[in-house]
């Protein structure tokens, strides 16, 4: 009996623990939708900054209490898709920041494509203290924060569109990259 008890705690406790990673989901498509419909562009990166705090706390509970289970580690993944990659990418898309379509365009294409790859290789690969290429969270919180710095800048032209790109290349490129990093 006391085993059947123990079974029930745990369960109740995985529970919590996946409705956190549920609020950051839902933080995300908050950003999403802050960004589009309202054009609250500072909105939505708060959103997702808090996105990130409690991406940065669920995953280390769950381990803390060994209560990590599959549907945790989904869920994680399904939240830095929608909030990391995703939601900077519709910042990036309404601020409207480029002039050239193409760029942008690629832009969004490369770091979308980077961080599903980096998210599929993680949890193929997962093992220990490290993983391979910048995590998501990462690249989107840096991503998000450059975002508005250029759109309260109000960086224009060729020249802006080509540090934009940068941006992009360069996020994607170290979220794909083979790079070990420390998990914090």
């Amino acid at each position: 009996m006391r085993k059947d008890n123990d079974i029930m705690a745990q369960y109740r406790s995985s529970k919590l623990v996946n409705s956190f990673t549920v609020l950051g989901i839902i933080l995300g498509i908050s950003a999403i939708y802050a960004i589009v419909r309202h054009e609250q562009f500072i909105l939505g990166a708060v959103f997702i900054l808090t996105s990130a705090i409690i991406d940065r706390y669920d995953g280390r509970i769950a381990r803390h209490f060994q209560l990590e289970s599959d549907l945790g580690k989904r869920l994680d993944s399904y939240n830095d898709f929608i909030s990391f990659a995703l939601a900077p990418m519709v910042l990036l898309f309404e601020l409207a920041l480029f002039e050239s379509s193409v760029l942008e365009l690629f832009g969004i294409l490369v770091f979308l494509l980077a961080a599903v790859f980096r998210l599929a290789r993680f949890h193929r690969e997962h093992t220990g203290d490290f993983v391979r290429g910048l995590p998501t969270t990462i690249a989107g919180l840096t991503t998000t924060f450059l975002l508005i710095i250029f759109h309260q800048a109000s960086l224009t032209g060729f020249g802006a569109d080509l540090l934009f790109f940068t941006v992009l290349l360069l996020m994607g490129l170290l979220m794909f990259s083979r790079l070990r990093v420390k998990k914090i």
